[in-house]
């Protein structure tokens, strides 16, 4: 079965993560939940019954610090890679 994992951002450091990655990300934090959601939706009609989608939290601390430990940029791709990473690590 399939695991699909998308970033889980608060409101409270939606707008340190724009200013972290600065290309890509909508204005506001509705504007993402909402981009976050038609993803997820994407993907659960594309692979229904068999995947699954899981929201995994990350902090922007977490996410300097992954981009400081493997060398990538702050961007949309990195933050991805570290959701997917913590989500492999709790399933």
């Amino acid at each position: 079965m399939p695991i699909f994992y998308f970033p889980k951002l608060t409101a409270d450091n939606y707008q340190t993560f724009r200013r972290l990655i600065n290309t890509h990300m909508p204005e506001t934090f509705a504007q993402w939940e909402q981009q976050q959601t038609g993803k997820k939706n994407e993907q659960c009609l594309e692979w229904h019954p068999y995947g699954i989608c899981v929201d995994v939290e990350v902090t922007p601390n977490e996410f300097i610090q992954f981009c400081a430990a493997t060398g990538y940029s702050h961007t949309q791709q990195a933050l991805d890679r570290l959701t997917f990473e913590k989500g492999t690590q709790k399933h």
